[in-house]
């Protein structure tokens, strides 16, 4: 059975709707710039989207709370003095990229001054296995699958918006538990459009 998970990243600005760092309650992943919504998992998309969007309706009411707002823009400029401070701070320094491309991009294509924000699409092939016949007891893993075929079918159906957010096709993580993360589209990206399309795609 295929599982998905959905995870989007979220800019934060100020009442004047200046850049600033995510307010306390506001979970945050390994960039300390960007608010990020986790969504738990489900056995099918629609579901998993609409525990997205309950995750996010949730962080605008944190954010609202401390006189901030959540932003849905792919690409955001950081400004000197924030870019300072995170320096200043080590607890803030983002942590190391350990994602992968299929075609060989390093990097999405954001300036040095500018940051990328995305919605991060987390796919496993659940598997349930025997542990003990006589008592019943079942355990599950994640077995592999052909996710680079489903990478392509993504990036072709998002190219226009991968590549108006400034960002590159192919970028997927593979989880230490074995779950896919499909990592090229934007934050600002159609999440109907997402269901559309992994509902289209034979995982067989």
């Amino acid at each position: 059975m295929m599982n998905f998970g959905l995870e989007k990243e979220m800019f934060v600005t100020d009442s004047l709707g200046k850049l600033v760092l995510p307010c306390l309650g506001l979970p945050t992943d390994h960039n300390p710039i960007l608010a990020e919504a986790r969504g738990d998992p489900a056995n099918n998309i629609i579901d998993a989207v609409f525990l997205l969007e309950a995750q996010v309706y949730r962080m605008h009411k944190i954010a609202e709370r401390a006189k901030q707002k959540l932003s849905d823009e792919p690409i955001s400029k950081i400004n000197n003095n924030l870019r300072d401070k995170i320096h200043r701070d080590s607890r803030l320094r983002k942590a190391a990229d350990v994602s992968e491309n299929l075609y060989g991009h390093m990097r999405h294509k954001n300036k040095d001054n500018e940051v990328t924000a995305g919605v991060h699409l987390s796919v496993t092939n659940k598997r349930t296995y025997v542990i003990n016949a006589k008592e019943n007891q079942l355990g599950t893993f994640n077995a592999p699958w052909d996710f680079a075929k489903f990478v392509l079918f993504m990036d072709t159906l998002f190219a226009v918006e991968i590549l108006k957010a400034k960002r590159n096709p192919g970028f997927y993580e593979i989880k230490p538990d074995g779950r896919i993360e499909y990592r090229s589209l934007p934050a600002n990206v159609n999440l109907y459009k997402v269901i559309d399309a992994v509902e289209c795609f034979d995982f067989r």
